[in-house]
């Protein structure tokens, strides 16, 4: 009787491995599709201007930020393609650890609480990168320094989320040193699911101390949108 309990047991257990596997194999096959070489090459991608408060200068020349960015909206996919060849001797980075930190972060919990779909993220060798577009947003910075409407409650749901995200990086903080850009040039409102995102990818694997990212710099964006309601 025990040995045909140990058995069913035994039985139960392979199953759910097995389960466990398709299941596990069934994403990672999607993750291909999405972000297969060839798809890639066979979808059309429509420049985006998007201005950066940043300017980037390397060997006397001058960039507005170090992505252009192109956009496929059929498919809801963003590309970074980096502005310059050398993008990455110049950030003193090789290309193993940056795919390494920036493939890492959906396992960094806190953190992983605001990256849209990191599961989705493509990174060719020279640093450029795909990753999942969000459809209704709104960057922050826009909202502050161009004076962009939005709707007050919205607005007010903005303002709580900022205050969440503060809140969020001080418990961060207590036991690891916050990292990447948390400028409000890279902070994005999604209308859909009501969550702020930092969209700047690279900015992790570039910034090993937080550009940007104090609890005053988080008061004054608060203070300011407060004043726009």
């Amino acid at each position: 009787m025990k040995n045909n309990y140990t058995l069913i047991s035994l039985i139960s257990l392979i199953s759910l491995i097995l389960l466990i596997l398709v299941f596990n194999y069934k994403r990672y096959e999607e993750f291909l599709d999405l972000f297969d070489t060839k798809f890639l090459n066979s979808i059309k991608f429509t420049e985006i201007k998007i201005s950066s408060p940043y300017n980037t200068v390397f060997k006397k020349k001058i960039y507005n930020g170090r992505f252009k960015l192109y956009l496929n909206k059929d498919k809801d996919i963003v590309y970074k393609k980096v502005s310059y060849k050398e993008f990455l001797e110049d950030h003193n980075i090789t290309i193993e650890s940056y795919k390494s930190k920036i493939y890492n972060l959906k396992n960094l919990k806190i953190i992983n609480k605001y990256l849209y779909e990191p599961n989705y993220i493509y990174i060719k060798d020279d640093g450029s990168y795909y990753s999942k577009y969000i459809k209704n947003n709104i960057r922050i910075y826009d909202i502050l320094e161009k004076n962009k409407q939005i709707d007050k409650e919205i607005l007010n749901k903005i303002i709580y989320k900022i205050k969440e995200l503060k809140n969020d990086l001080i418990i961060y903080k207590k036991n690891n040193k916050l990292f990447g850009d948390w400028n409000t040039s890279n902070l994005v409102y999604n209308i859909d699911d009501n969550k702020i995102y930092n969209i700047d990818y690279e900015g992790f694997a570039l910034y090993n101390i937080a550009q940007d990212g104090s609890d005053e710099y988080f008061d004054k964006i608060i203070e300011k949108l407060a004043k726009k309601l």
